[in-house]
């Protein structure tokens, strides 16, 4: 990602998987640089991510997903409906099947 397009300021990034690690790390950066972020927890629990709404109130945006669950992604999309992200970064997966392991 280049410096200027993270030093944009009042750009909206949609980050999924933000609650701990790169993600939570970039929501952080971002925030920092003055982007508003809206962010994504697989649970309800409070996480890091809720840390860092409560630093920068107002600016930071919690959804829950589970991306794994289509129903879930589909609920997200619905409530996103309408609005406009200048970035979206997905620093998360999911596994539909057990990977088979093969003797070498």
């Amino acid at each position: 990602m280049s410096a200027s397009v993270l030093n944009t300021p009042s750009g909206t990034i949609l980050l999924i998987g933000a609650s701990r690690g790169l993600g939570l790390a970039m929501a952080a950066e971002f925030l920092k640089k003055g982007w508003n972020v809206v962010g994504t927890v697989r649970s309800s629990g409070r996480t890091k991510l809720h840390d860092l709404a409560d630093e920068f109130e107002g600016r930071l945006e919690i959804e829950t997903v589970d991306i794994c669950e289509p129903d879930q992604v589909a609920a997200l999309r619905d409530r996103l409906s309408g609005r406009v992200f200048d970035m979206l970064f997905v620093n998360a997966g999911c596994q539909t099947t057990r990977l088979k392991r093969s003797r070498m």
